[in-house]
């Protein structure tokens, strides 16, 4: 194992875009069109023990698969079970693999809730809200809600022991209701949140999706959670993008790959074998190669793949003379020149910046307890 090298991440696609759900404002719902020769995706034993062959050596000591879709449990239990098995098998000296998998919950059944939890894996249920705010996007085939058969998997995997995290997707939608998502939230004993905001464009028009939730919106919903969270002596939940940013005012280090000067040093795996840099570009002009014919080693070594770590660093022309330039670094490449009437900046920069100036105080504050150990 090569201690000296950046760890290399790896987030696995083994059913592809492929998903019982049809949320409408899915942006990865359109690569299933990489593969018109094939209607059902699903990743092989072949695929998946080669990738975890390749991939574990340059993992570093602490490795953890992140299975993601379209919709993972797909491929079923004893996929997943024989890929805990394989890189049990595999791991290097000294390695203990851990395992996320981000699910719409709605086919997690006693026995699959059960193994989750026993094996450890880190779920992140995608759960927009309560049923009114999370059907009005995510719903099934034919248009039928789904919130429902979300919060019975969801139940299942508490009653098994599992650990659930929530992914929000932020939309026009529950964008204005920030409390009353962490309140739906904690109500089901969720206190792990991700937020996540929207912002799509049509292929075929260009323009923004529906789903677009407002950039200064955001920045607001971004400020009323952070009051929750900042609300007593020590925050109040765990919510991603809050508790990073305090890691960063108190120790300097980032630990999101959004924030970072470089994009992040890790993999997609489609559900083929096929390698891209980011789920966010998973399109022909940046596949890297296929791990079944390309040694992972050294497509992680090539130009293309150093070269697109290397394009965040090529900032937005708004970005020159920000004052909180070195706290987000640009954001993330996807959403810069999104918006035709911004095409200078990132899409959330508004939000970010309303965010950053907003906290800055109390996350100091935060910081300083934390170094002094008032804080854990």
């Amino acid at each position: 194992m090569a201690e000296e090298k950046e760890p290399l991440g790896i987030l696995v696609k083994p059913a592809g875009a492929d998903c019982n759900l049809a949320c409408d404002y899915c942006f990865y719902r359109g690569k299933t069109a990489l593969y018109p020769e094939q209607k059902r995706h699903r990743m092989s034993v072949r695929t998946m023990e080669e990738m975890l062959r390749q991939w574990l050596p340059l993992a570093g000591p602490n490795p953890c698969v992140g299975w993601q879709g379209g919709e993972p449990a797909l491929c079923g239990l004893e996929f997943f079970e024989r890929a805990v098995d394989t890189a049990g098998r595999l791991a290097m000296p000294g390695q203990r693999v851990a395992h996320s998998i981000q699910t719409n919950g709605t086919l997690i059944d006693d026995r699959f809730a059960a193994f989750l939890a026993r094996e450890g894996f880190l779920v992140g249920l995608s759960l927009d809200g309560p049923p009114e705010i999370h059907n009005a996007w995510r719903r099934a085939q034919g248009g039928r809600p789904s919130h429902s058969r979300t919060i019975e998997g969801y139940k299942r995997m508490r009653g098994a022991g599992a650990m659930v995290n929530a992914l929000v997707v932020v939309t026009p939608g529950n964008v204005s209701c920030p409390d009353r998502i962490l309140d739906y939230l904690f109500s089901l004993d969720i206190r792990h949140v991700q937020f996540i905001p929207l912002a799509e464009r049509d292929e075929r028009t260009g323009r923004l999706i529906e789903a677009t939730v407002d950039a200064e919106a955001f920045g607001e919903f971004l400020c009323r959670a952070f009051d929750r969270w900042a609300s007593g002596p020590r925050p109040d939940f765990y919510c991603r993008l809050f508790d990073e940013m305090l890691i960063y005012v108190a120790t300097g280090a980032k630990v999101s790959c959004m924030f970072r000067e470089a994009c992040g040093s890790y993999v997609v795996v489609e559900h083929n074998g096929d390698i891209y840099p980011c789920d966010f570009f998973v399109c022909p002009e940046w596949k890297l190669g296929n791990i079944l014919r390309d040694p992972l080693e050294k497509i992680v070594g090539t130009e293309k793949f150093r070269a697109f770590r290397r394009r965040k660093a090529e900032l937005p022309a708004r970005c020159s003379g920000c004052e909180f330039l070195d706290w987000c670094h640009g954001a993330c490449p996807k959403y810069r020149g999104m918006d035709p009437a911004r095409p200078d900046m990132e899409y959330f920069c508004p939000s970010y910046r309303r965010f950053f100036a907003y906290a800055r105080a109390r996350l100091e504050n935060m910081a300083a307890r934390w170094r002094r150990g008032e804080l854990s």
